[in-house]
């Protein structure tokens, strides 16, 4: 993500774990924040929307002062559009983007890559893919 530099955060664990980018590097900070606004409680397996902020980040784009002032919450917190979700451990776990890869399922949000995920788990699945398609009762179905 240019808008960061590119490294906010590392993984020092060694383990190669599908989607997580680690636990924030010196000076940044690191928060996921539901869809009213209220921080996610680290290790809770909730998703939402993962804000950044530090001495790193991007100052604007240039000459588009509505699409900066979108980006940032009023405490200068950057939003980055990732879905994703933080980990006990510190570490934060990237499951999609917040416009394209969740489906709202009977009041939850769930991301599609962690369903592809858990499929791709399987010796007999090769490939995956996941959408949520309309359904009145659910909101939407994963299928």
């Amino acid at each position: 993500m240019t808008e960061t530099q590119i490294t906010l955060s590392v993984r020092s664990d060694g383990d190669r774990r599908p989607g997580v980018v680690g636990v924030p590097l010196a000076g940044i900070e690191a928060r996921v924040v539901d869809e009213d606004g209220d921080c996610v409680v680290s290790g809770q397996a909730a998703i939402g929307e993962l804000h950044v902020r530090g001495p790193f980040l991007f100052d604007g784009y240039f000459g588009r002062p509505e699409e900066t002032a979108a980006s940032y919450t009023k405490d200068g917190w950057f939003r980055t559009g990732d879905a994703a979700m933080a980990g006990g451990d510190g570490n934060y776990r990237i499951v999609g983007r917040m416009t394209t890869d969740l489906i709202k399922t009977n009041g939850f949000r769930v991301g599609a890559g962690e369903v592809e995920d858990a499929l791709l788990d399987h010796p007999a699945v090769h490939e995956a893919a996941v959408v949520g398609v309309p359904d009145e009762e659910q909101g939407q179905r994963i299928v």
